[in-house]
């Protein structure tokens, strides 16, 4: 039995870290293969290992309450089994279903991590997006505003060209008057 349960355990642990860190999943394995040979070699008790297992699990990943809670059950059937309230049998068959709840929790877990990761993404994509449509935006207006100021210093420039040429052509103006009087009449002209 002893045998069995850490062999169950040492299976689901590897099973439910695969979506870890490569290497802290490699050093809780290793944690929890010293374990099980250490129950092998009868120097624990099944639900000593299982508490080994719990806390090696709650040290590596401490904020993984279902990884947290199905060791947890595992120890409560380690100690039933020792405390002789249930057979070998019925402790399998209880770890079993406990097992099959977990990778679908885990599975479920695994989803909606992946569901948000890929929201996360569209919505990233989607700033991305809006961001460099902004940017298109700011560049056209300031482009506008760049050819505005250049059509509007063109414009100036060829008035200045347009004054310049009546001034050399006509010399500088100047107001030119001439008042003319007849009976009862003043007659002012400028020019």
């Amino acid at each position: 039995m002893k045998k069995i349960v850490i062999a169950c355990l040492f299976s689901i642990a590897q099973m439910a870290l695969s979506q870890s860190a490569p290497s802290l999943r490699e050093r809780f394995e290793a944690e929890i293969l010293t374990i099980a040979e250490t129950v092998e070699a009868g120097k624990l008790g099944p639900s000593e290992g299982a508490r080994e297992m719990l806390m090696a699990a709650r040290a590596y990943f401490p904020k993984d309450t279902l990884t947290h809670a199905y060791y947890e059950s595992a120890l409560s059937y380690a100690e039933r089994f020792e405390r002789k309230e249930i057979t070998q049998a019925q402790a399998l068959e209880l770890l079993q279903i406990r097992t099959a709840r977990y990778n679908e929790a885990l599975t479920a877990r695994t989803q909606e991590q992946m569901q948000r990761n890929r929201i996360a993404q569209e919505e990233d994509a989607r700033q991305r997006e809006q961001q460099a449509q902004d940017r298109a935006r700011l560049e056209y207006l300031a482009a506008q505003e760049a050819e505005e100021a250049r059509r509007r210093s063109m414009i100036g420039n060829m008035l200045q060209g347009i004054g310049g040429a009546f001034r050399n052509a006509y010399g500088q103006p100047g107001v030119n008057c001439s008042t003319t009087a007849m009976p009862g009449v003043l007659t002012t002209n400028c020019r």
